[in-house]
């Protein structure tokens, strides 16, 4: 018997429910929620999100999570590729091409200038062969063991022997800096992004007040952390921020932010720190920051050589 004929949407919110069992059916991890509605429905920046839909039944979905980006000094709308999905009773019918295509005409009439994304290697040809995008660079997963022996995959005989181990890994230091646990106010934030984004990167994700605490607020799920790195009268030098991934148990370094080589360590540091008296088997981040890179090598981070590629495309014509 053939498969009912699917078609192609812009999701509205009332599509959370079957949107959300989607999601359980193919990753096999039932998420929150409040953060699924936190994440797409109370961005700051508008996301894009389209379905396919068989006989009043969500089957696909290709989502644009909106993203403000900063391209040198000037400051425009784009979105991210996550969370694409397709219901495994309906592959290889050309789904996945038609969400994503749907989405970017979306996002081309809503004025996002810039797309990115970080494909798996399954999904990889489809973007850059079918979709027209282009690679542009690599990212690497970057890992620092705290407590193995809490590792689902470490025998228990192992276990000891691993944390021992993990132990003699560098850990950065923050000497000559006070941490503080806890979230800047809104005017050390201000003042110190104002400062550090005269040095920061000229292609990024714009760093405000706003976003920041939109992005590491409680309703993300991730139970985020902020820390706090402090000179000569309380003046802000750096700023981490980890998490946990509530799938693995993994913390999550997921930004730091420093106005120098060692308020970076300083605040890695920390959270290094902060994750392994917390009993976290390991610590994960994402970047290819040449600022960053050098402080996550100081506080024993190595890239475990798991590159996510970097495709982009511009909706509106604009050049990365």
């Amino acid at each position: 018997m053939s498969k009912p004929k699917w078609v192609v949407r812009e999701a509205a919110r009332d599509d959370a429910a079957g949107i959300q069992s989607l999601f359980r059916k193919v990753f096999h991890f039932d998420r929150d929620d409040s953060a699924y509605i936190w994440k797409f429905w109370g961005n700051d920046a508008r996301s894009i999100i389209t379905v396919a839909e068989a006989e009043g039944r969500i089957i696909g979905h290709c989502a644009l999570w909106g993203a403000p980006l900063r391209i040198g000094g000037e400051r425009v709308l784009g979105a991210q590729a996550v969370d694409i999905m397709t219901d495994p009773d309906y592959q290889r019918q050309g789904m996945f091409v038609a969400l994503a295509e749907a989405a970017m005409e979306l996002a081309a009439e809503q004025g996002i200038e810039l797309l990115y994304g970080f494909p798996n290697s399954n999904a990889y040809p489809g973007w850059i062969n079918r979709l027209g995008w282009t690679h542009s660079g690599n990212v690497g997963m970057w890992v620092r063991p705290l407590k193995p022996s809490k590792h689902r995959r470490i025998p228990p005989v192992l276990g000891t022997m691993a944390d021992s181990l993990s132990n003699l890994i560098p850990k950065g230091s923050s000497q000559g800096y006070e941490i503080a646990n806890e979230a800047p106010s809104d005017c050390e934030l201000d003042r110190f992004l104002d400062e550090w984004g005269e040095t920061s990167r000229v292609c990024q994700v714009d760093r405000t007040r706003s976003r920041l605490r939109w992005r590491f607020s409680p309703e993300a799920g991730l139970n985020h952390q902020w820390i706090s790195v402090n000179g000569c009268g309380g003046k802000p030098h750096a700023f981490a921020t980890w998490g946990v991934d509530p799938q693995t148990g993994n913390a999550v370094l997921s930004e730091v932010m420093g106005l120098s080589l060692a308020a970076r360590i300083g605040a890695v540091s920390a959270a290094v720190a902060n994750a392994g008296r917390a009993g976290h088997p390991i610590m994960l981040s994402i970047t290819n920051d040449e600022d960053l890179i050098p402080a996550m090598r100081r506080c024993g981070f190595s890239d475990s050589k798991t590159r996510r590629l970097l495709p982009a495309n511009s909706p509106s014509g604009r050049s990365a």
